[in-house]
């Protein structure tokens, strides 16, 4: 239990004992986890009111800095002090080999140059100027019916909204489809982006455990009758960054417990595209309460910001607000060279490229981390590797960048109190070439073999 010694009395009370936490946080007093004590005993401890603990809790949650479970308690968070995006915006560059940050094999797509001289040949460029309906243009919104249709999901151009990606659309979800305080639930280990998503939003995630086939049904259900929750936020087909997979019976008895609950799903189609055979969203089980959000970004062209947004009628209006209140409107030329990839049927040539290209680099990456335990799929653009005893996953992040490989630690996609696990993610479809790829695993199997462990 936390045993507070020292404050800044020259604050208010409740910024000091925030402050107070972080700083025993940041220096290892207090690991993630760590029961904290009750409102009440810390009061009683400091010599302050019920009112004041109150509020330097709320503050040290808001600086996700600890987590409050209904019932039992207040713990430091398994991801304290850790940033929610995965984007540094105070670094100028990035010199590392780049095994962190998803990158789509951008080498596969070579064929923009082609749409975009489709799209001019039809002259047409002034259709893509003036303002558009927020929804986005008719045409898009059909083509993006189409896509989603690869995936089980059932969709007409009026249930069609187009984001600038898919962190635009959670924003644009949480910010007008919830309200602030509201709780979703996740997995325990989940995509950072949902996490800051969130944060802006004043949105509450809650852990759900989760196994090798993802979320647990029953978690869910216990979650539910302990919680108010309105949400549930996951990738049904393969999960970030776990690549657990969901089995037909799993994704039933998932969609029971959102169905009985009346829990609004927000699915992830992010890595969609490279499913094959008669695998089906959760989405497709729960079209009435079900939002399924396929970015594009991964797929082909990650700086046009494109996804295709599938909701129940009476909920994308809303949702198009978001895109009103955030950017005014997608930008229709990004949307129209999407759709050309798409109409021309060059986006199955990319993806046919990039499916090549990734069994490719996890056969390497099979060779070569011979022996270590991790988990791959075949529909999936990262690793989720198990580090040998004697490492932590921050531990681990850090080693690998003295060295110049940019890796994940798990912290980055820990929600709840529970330590996080001595994993990290790494992204084998970022390195530009297949020699970068090489180089960075090299760089990765001399850090887990060399002497750079901690106790």
């Amino acid at each position: 239990m936390w045993n507070l010694k020292i404050i800044d009395t020259n604050k208010s009370l409740y910024i000091a004992l925030a402050d107070a936490l972080e700083r025993d946080i940041r220096t290892g007093v207090l690991q993630p986890g760590d029961r904290l004590p009750s409102h009440r005993e810390l009061a009683k401890s400091v010599g302050v009111t019920v009112t004041t603990v109150t509020r330097a809790y709320a503050e040290a949650e808001r600086r996700n800095l600890i987590t409050a479970m209904v019932g039992m308690g207040t713990f430091v968070a398994a991801d304290a002090g850790v940033a929610a995006s995965l984007v540094d915006t105070t670094a100028q560059s990035v010199k590392a080999v780049n095994m962190g940050l998803v990158h789509p094999l951008h080498g596969s797509e070579q064929y923009l140059e082609e749409v975009v001289q489709r799209v001019l040949a039809r002259g047409e460029l002034h259709r893509f100027v003036p303002y558009a309906f927020p929804q986005g243009h008719q045409a898009h919104r059909e083509t993006g019916a189409r896509w989603v249709a690869r995936f089980g999901v059932s969709a007409s151009a009026e249930t069609v909204v187009v984001t600038s990606g898919t962190q635009h659309a959670l924003h644009c979800i949480f910010s007008n489809l919830f309200e602030h305080g509201d709780r979703v639930a996740v997995e325990k280990y989940t995509y950072p982006g949902v996490k800051s998503a969130a944060r802006a939003n004043g949105i509450r995630l809650e852990a759900v455990e989760m196994d090798a086939q993802g979320m647990l049904p029953e978690s869910l259900d216990a979650l539910c009758q302990r919680q108010s929750i309105k949400g549930l936020y996951t990738a049904g087909l393969v999960q970030n960054p776990t690549n657990s997979s969901m089995g037909p019976q799993r994704r039933l008895a998932l969609g029971e417990v959102i169905r009985r609950h009346g829990l609004l799903l927000l699915e992830d189609g992010v890595d969609a595209f490279l499913t094959q055979g008669n695998s089906r969203t959760l989405s497709a089980l729960l079209p009435e309460q079900s939002i399924f959000i396929c970015g594009m970004a991964q797929a082909f062209y990650t700086g046009l910001r494109i996804a295709f947004v599938v909701a129940p009628l009476a909920m994308c209006a809303s949702i198009a607000q978001g895109v009103v209140d955030s950017i005014w409107m997608t930008p229709p030329l990004c949307a129209e060279i999407i759709c050309e990839t798409i109409n021309s049927g060059i986006a199955d040539k990319i993806i046919t490229q990039k499916k090549t290209e990734l069994d490719k680099r996890m056969a390497l990456f099979k060779q070569r981390l011979h022996g270590y335990s991790f988990v791959l799929d075949q529909r999936s653009m990262h690793v989720w590797l198990e580090l040998p005893q004697g490492w932590t996953s921050t531990a681990f992040e850090q080693a690998a960048q003295r060295v110049g490989l940019q890796v994940y630690s798990s912290e980055k996609f820990t929600v709840g109190h529970m330590p996080p696990p001595n994993c990290v993610r790494l992204a084998i479809s970022s390195p530009h070439t297949m020699q970068t790829f090489r180089q960075g695993l090299d760089l990765l199997v001399g850090v887990l073999e060399g002497d750079n462990q901690v106790d």
